[in-house]
């Protein structure tokens, strides 16, 4: 059975212009990538270059009995993009709020502990926080209601906080640094998965939430186009807290080395390399295998929002398809874990530069 080995993580990913490339439990102190020697060929760029290069996404995706949903930040040395998508899981109706920002102090944190990364527009704000080292993190929104542009329909006014607590019993937290297309350069990432409770206001009566969620955050030397598909999951599977991240491959090294990992009951297990393939589009049914017997779904998609933005020279397509699960996975201890009409979230993102 596939295994990867999980060491202690360091305070850089990248340290004296050197890769610390491996999966680690634990968190990384400072969440920076930049200062790798010659990250786009041999021609002796500067650090100060290449790090405008260096780019960042930081998500928060949570599942109650009524909501699934999440929250992202985008970020460049340029400028940031927030989007926030919930799903009403009772109802299917779907509520999209975004918002480009341009205030520089939107960055996905370089210190993880104590991070934040916040929109603080006046009728749209969205704030991921970091708190007790990285034992709390907490999603605060307070959207106002509008109507959109496309339908006579008024999207709600939503107030809610959430919090994660990887701390608790059947939390976790991993994190990672692989190749990203060669091994010049990189790409961090950070896991955090647990129960997750809060509250939520729309109309008048606030409402007590409770389930999972699961914390992601990325920085990586980004290409001039990317290309890139992943599949996630974050709520109770039989009372416990069940999570895993899965995505396409980004390095010829990816079976040494890898994001790919499945959190249970408190317990991490390394996923190997897999395959997404999508017969019958995005919109259609996505498989989801690998060559060591420990990846064996199918993704059956309930609704699909999609979006094309174009800012300065950046231009990405991408969408979030909410939808259920099913086959089986296996842990590292060997069980396996049967999965039907589990909730969670794939994703496409097409992304030029």
């Amino acid at each position: 059975m596939y295994t990867r080995e999980l060491k202690e993580a360091p305070e850089y990913p990248v340290f004296n212009r050197e890769a610390n490339f491996g999966s680690y439990t634990g968190n990384f102190r400072f969440f920076d990538i930049s200062g790798m020697k010659r990250p786009y060929g041999g021609f002796p760029i500067p650090a100060a270059v290449t790090k405008l290069r260096i780019f960042g996404f930081s998500r928060f995706m949570f599942c109650t009995g009524e909501f699934i949903g999440e929250t992202m930040f985008f970020s460049n040395p340029f400028f940031a993009y927030m989007e926030t998508v919930i799903w009403d899981r009772e109802t299917g109706a779907k509520h999209v709020y975004s918002k480009p920002i341009f205030d520089r102090l939107t960055r996905i944190p370089r210190k993880v502990e104590g991070g934040v990364t916040a929109c603080r527009a006046k009728r749209k704000f969205a704030r991921i926080m970091i708190r007790n080292g990285i034992k709390n993190i907490a999603l605060e929104l307070n959207f106002s209601g509008a109507h959109t542009k496309r339908h006579k329909d008024k999207k709600p006014a939503l107030l809610a906080k959430l919090i994660l607590s990887s701390a608790a019993a059947g939390g976790a937290v991993f994190s990672a640094l692989t190749p990203y297309v060669t091994r010049r350069r990189c790409q961090a990432s950070f896991y955090s998965a647990g129960y997750a409770g809060g509250e939520v206001v729309r109309g008048e009566k606030p409402r007590r939430i409770q389930g999972a969620a699961l914390f992601e955050m990325q920085k990586a030397y980004f290409s001039l186009r990317t290309k890139t598909s992943g599949v996630y999951a974050f709520s109770l599977h039989e009372g416990r807290v069940l999570a895993f991240h899965i995505g396409d491959s980004v390095s010829k090294d990816d079976f040494n080395c890898n994001s790919n990992v499945l959190f249970y009951d408190g317990k991490t297990t390394p996923l190997p390399p897999v395959r997404i393939t999508r017969p019958y589009g995005s919109s259609g049914e996505w498989i989801i295998q690998d060559t060591e017997n420990m990846v064996d779904l199918k993704f059956l998609p309930c609704s699909v929002h999609s979006r094309k933005k174009s800012l300065f020279v950046v231009r990405t397509q991408y969408k979030i398809v909410y939808g259920n699960y099913e086959g089986v996975l296996k842990t590292a201890d060997g069980q396996d874990i049967v999965l039907k009409d589990f909730p969670g979230i794939a994703k496409k993102l097409l992304l030029r530069m």
